[in-house]
């Protein structure tokens, strides 16, 4: 691995990449302050590369040898990352305050998710999401929790690799589901190890997102979901925190495990799925029930739970959940992974967990 160094300065807007020729980018890691680092794994050792920030490009050749190396040494030198005449942060995204999601109005905005994880690809496949967009806005919902990617387990696949236009349809879709008032978590690694296995192509993947992403407002992240499933093959410490405001999570682990760490602006974790007599099936979706610790270092979600068949769609359950949800920072109401239509009873479901979360 060569891990470049570099100086930075000034209010960070967006996140530099590092693209060697060969096309393969890498995210840079900004947890250090005033530090711009690339950790990049390839071989192509004396091959050029090009750094981009804000506009910006600066290009060297990548070492010779593995090992740490400081921007000002390489040959020829990076200069510091210096951000300049470039756009303010959009005012109009969510940002993140000690264990809550604060609105642009400085209120406290509670998630209140909506399971849609098929959504995109039948937006890409040319179908009419319009009423299930509206369903989900109609019940109370005002973030859908949708998958870049989809491996053929279930009976329906979205390989981004095989899918022309792949960004383009991307951005055509953020746009559909901000016309309706909803936000989105874009969950960008799903069934890697049959879909994406390359760490280069995932870290270039993952760049692309981070681009496409910070021009949406209402468009959060999740780098994986389900880390330690035998579906996936990727390792979280490979990827960069984004920047520039856009919220995004380390990823979910699998049920009852911790969030991804270290964790970044928000936790995602699947709670416990014991349905009743056994409490713990909407206890856990309270933050602080899954893990006692006060206060959380930032905000903890419940994205996965039980779903309404497992409780046999009684809404007082659905309720309890929604109310332990509130405790901290709000949940998502998860169904099956299709982004069908809700049925009466589900719907039923769906509007009274929301109803429980504070608006």
């Amino acid at each position: 691995m060569i891990q470049i160094n570099l100086n930075r300065s000034g209010t960070v807007t967006s996140v530099p990449i590092l693209i060697i020729d060969d096309g393969s980018i890498t995210t840079a890691d900004l947890s250090e302050p005033g530090r711009v680092i690339f950790r990049v794994h390839t071989d192509k050792y004396g091959w050029q590369f090009h750094v981009q920030w804000a506009g910006h490009v600066a290009s060297s050749i990548l070492p010779r040898d593995n090992g740490a190396y400081e921007g000002s040494l390489l040959t020829p030198p990076l200069p510091d990352l210096v951000y300049d005449d470039v756009a303010p942060v959009p005012t109009g995204r969510l940002r993140v305050e000690g264990e809550s999601f604060i609105n642009p109005d400085n209120s406290k905005w509670y998630w209140k998710g909506a399971t849609d994880f098929r959504l995109l690809e039948r937006f890409i496949h040319g179908e009419d999401i319009n009423p299930i967009l509206d369903q989900r806005k109609s019940c109370g919902a005002n973030i859908l929790r949708v998958v870049a990617m989809k491996a053929n387990n279930t009976g329906w696949e979205l390989n981004p690799l095989s899918t022309p236009g792949y960004w383009d349809k991307v951005r055509e879709f953020f746009k559909k589901v901000h016309s309706k008032g909803l936000k989105v978590e874009f969950t960008v690694f799903c069934d890697t190890r049959s879909l994406m296995p390359s760490t280069a192509d995932q870290q270039r993947f993952w760049g692309e997102a981070i681009s496409i992403a910070q021009e949406f407002d209402h468009v959060l992240l999740e780098l994986i979901n389900e880390m330690g499933h035998p579906t996936q093959y990727l390792d979280p410490n490979d990827f960069s925190r984004p920047g520039g405001g856009l919220l995004a999570s380390h990823g979910s682990g699998l049920t009852d495990a911790p969030p991804v760490h270290p964790l970044w602006d928000f936790g995602t974790y699947h709670a416990r799925r014991d349905p009743p007599p056994d409490t713990r099936g909407f206890t856990n979706y309270d933050a602080y029930e899954f893990q006692a610790e006060y206060p959380k270092p930032c905000p903890f979600i419940p994205d996965e739970g039980m779903k309404p068949a497992s409780f046999g769609y009684d809404p007082t359950v659905s309720a309890l959940m929604g109310a332990h949800a509130s405790m901290h920072s709000g949940g998502t109401f998860h169904t099956d992974i299709n982004s069908d239509l809700w049925d009466e009873s589900t719907e039923t479901c769906a509007r009274v967990f929301f109803a429980s979360i504070p608006a």
